[in-house]
């Protein structure tokens, strides 16, 4: 079995990968829990017209944990997954310097594009026109792509640090 390196970079990319997969799991059961909570709850709650409204105090407070998880999420990218790579390209650039690229223009365009897609289609949707509701579609397609493009970077960072480690749990 081999010995994980000791050096002070990798260790503190270690540590930020970590704390980066914490957040990351707590975001994404934030996020779910947010936008899959009115589709199992509100046909349930949903009144007649003559009811009492809707029950806004509920749809906003999904909202907000939705929020909240995608918050999380980016405080994750940017204050952890990102400078996990950089630490890791300072020990063996060879190994972490694509990772930390694909990670950095993947993740960061993507999510910025997925952004700008939804800003686009929710305003479109609320104001009417199809030709801007293809554009917004287009742009959150576009925004996925390089969203797999982030992920493809972080799979070969796992399998480097598999390679280094020698720990089959990367």
């Amino acid at each position: 079995m081999a010995v994980p390196p000791q050096h002070p970079e990798f260790i503190e990319g270690i540590k930020k990968l970590r704390t980066a997969s914490l957040l990351y799991i707590i975001a994404t059961l934030l996020l779910g829990i947010g936008l899959l909570a009115p589709f199992i709850f509100l046909p349930g709650l949903m009144r007649p017209l003559r009811g009492p409204p809707y029950p806004i105090g509920l749809l906003v407070g999904m909202l907000a944990v939705a929020t909240a998880g995608s918050i999380l999420g980016l405080v994750a990218l940017f204050a952890y997954l990102v400078p996990a790579f950089s630490h890791l390209k300072n020990y063996d650039e060879s190994s972490f310097g694509t990772p930390l690229k694909l990670v950095k223009l993947g993740y960061v365009l993507g999510f910025i594009l997925l952004i700008l897609g939804a800003i686009i289609f929710a305003t479109t949707l609320v104001r009417g026109g199809t030709v801007s509701v293809f554009g917004g579609l287009a742009v959150l397609v576009i925004g996925v792509i390089f969203l797999l493009i982030g992920l493809i970077g972080l799979i070969i960072g796992m399998f480097k640090l598999k390679d280094k480690t020698d720990e089959s749990i990367f």
